[in-house]
């Protein structure tokens, strides 16, 4: 079920719900900074309104800047981006909302691409165009973080 979840739900929709990005200390042009990423996915199950089945994924994706390894550890920026993402099954039986829930993470390969986009802009932003975060999540499955330039 894991990898046919995509097979039954369509990405119906999107809403930010948050974005808080901070400055800590200045990165100076063509610096180089490490950045560490996490991205939680939460599914909740909608009030029934009587539409067709659809579930809510929120995502949280939170980064953090640092200096370059065997540098001063102090954090140089932070950004912090929320956004909630309705899913509606198209195909095959209905799927219950616990099966979605048990099998949600399998939609982390659709849902990182476009958060990351949101974030590579936020980076932008800020002035850190020199940030790149990876464009897809490694083969585990999971962002564990690490060294991006």
């Amino acid at each position: 079920m894991t990898e046919q979840l995509l097979q039954h739900f369509l990405l119906s929709g999107s809403q930010v719900v948050k974005i808080n990005a901070e400055m800590h200390k200045t990165v100076p042009p063509g610096g180089q900074c490490q950045a560490r990423v996490e991205v939680k996915l939460s599914p909740s199950k909608p009030e029934d309104d009587g539409q067709p089945k659809h579930f809510l994924v929120g995502v949280r994706l939170y980064c953090q800047g640092f200096p370059p390894a065997g540098q001063e550890q102090e954090r140089l920026f932070t950004i912090e981006l929320v956004v909630n993402l309705a899913y509606s099954q198209f195909a095959g039986e209905p799927i219950s909302f616990e099966n979605f829930a048990q099998h949600h993470g399998s939609l982390a390969r659709q849902i990182y691409p476009l958060i990351q986009g949101q974030a590579s802009t936020i980076l932008h932003q800020l002035g850190l165009s020199m940030v790149r975060l990876p464009l897809d999540l490694s083969n585990s499955g999971k962002l564990d973080g690490g060294t991006l330039h």
